[in-house]
């Protein structure tokens, strides 16, 4: 528990807190003792989650894995419990094709710009079962650190390098899913930074057993709906996003010398209508504005949407500052190991 954060406990927070806790160690407990057991689906399994909700990196970090797994030789398919889909039980699509609505927003946006198979899923094994069937022979499994009913190969923890631990509490009384003892179970600690700023000493501690990966935000690329490159150096735009974190989204545009007139922020995983266009488009209009600025992961739910005003889409990139390439070979020792 990080020893400078003031406890923000309530009255009510308290005691849901510590039953929190009390649920979280007792699951933990029955599948380190046995008493719950982890299904294997049959295929390499890569599992890249965190210990603290919203907003730590797992979704560029998870698009590196797929990557990384491409440039291997592999075939992937992303596995996913599709938060904020409008489907339930198990829905399979071509990338080219992932639909937020059925996926989720953030899997539709890493299957798409990969053309790779997705699965939602709410159990995840049917769902790894359906992508071994349709030919990967790896899966990723988005945010599914929590998740330990299904068997994975290797776990990889994403955390913010600025405040590893968020404030150090649970849930509700804090923004952490589990304890940082869970992190023993990680064979991989990430922790990517937005500012540049890392807890060094904490992190050491915390990867203590586990290979350590640090990264932080990469070049930015802007582009419009269609694909046609931008320069944001003294553009004025109108910031708009759903996402966990959105002062991130604003100091990212900053740094490319953009003029942020404002943000207009959504609650994460929003589904945007046309009502929302509408008044996005009329703020351009009235703050004088060159364009309406939003993330990838926006860029995918309002697509088909109509905007009477520019649309420009912000694509930050991810910069590896430290154990790439033991990664990449732990994957490839994966890979063997399970054909062998």
């Amino acid at each position: 528990m990080a020893p400078h954060a003031e406890r923000p406990w309530g009255p009510v927070a308290a005691p849901l807190a510590w039953a929190f806790a009390a649920a979280a160690h007792t699951r933990r407990f029955a599948y380190d003792c046995g008493v719950l057991s982890a299904r294997d689906a049959g295929v390499l399994t890569v599992s890249v989650g965190g210990i603290e909700a919203g907003g730590s990196g797992k979704t560029p970090v998870a698009g590196w894995v797929l990557d990384a797994c491409i440039e291997l030789g592999m075939q992937p398919g992303l596995l996913t419990r599709g938060y904020g889909r409008a489907t339930r039980g198990l829905v399979l699509e071509e990338g080219a094709l992932a639909s937020p609505v059925r996926v989720g927003d953030e899997p539709a946006m890493l299957a798409r710009e990969r053309r790779i198979p997705v699965a939602a899923s709410e159990r995840r094994y049917p769902g790894a079962v359906a992508l071994r069937e349709r030919g990967c022979n790896v899966v990723v499994l988005d945010d599914g650190f929590s998740h330990r009913a299904l068997k994975r190969d290797l776990d990889i923890v994403v955390l913010r390098g600025e405040a590893p631990l968020g404030n150090g509490y649970l849930l509700p009384a804090g923004t952490l899913r589990e304890s940082e003892e869970g992190l023993r179970r990680a064979h991989v600690v990430w922790a990517h930074s937005r500012t540049g700023g890392r807890d060094e000493e904490l992190l050491a501690r915390l990867a203590d057993e586990a290979l350590l990966v640090l990264s932080q935000d990469g070049p930015v690329t802007v582009t419009t709906r269609e694909g046609v490159p931008v320069d944001l150096t003294g553009k004025r735009v109108l910031a708009a996003c759903g996402i966990a974190r959105p002062a991130a989204f604003v100091a990212t545009l900053e740094r490319s010398e953009a003029e942020v007139v404002d943000l207009v922020g959504f609650p994460d995983h929003v589904r945007y209508t046309p009502k929302d266009m509408g008044v996005l488009a009329r703020r351009v209009t009235d703050e004088q504005a060159d364009a309406l600025v939003v993330t990838a992961k926006d860029a995918v739910k309002i697509e088909g949407l109509a905007v009477d005003a520019p649309v420009w889409v912000a694509r930050v990139g991810l910069e590896v500052t430290r154990g790439a390439a033991e990664l990449r070979e732990r994957l490839r020792d994966a890979r063997e190991k399970r054909t062998a």
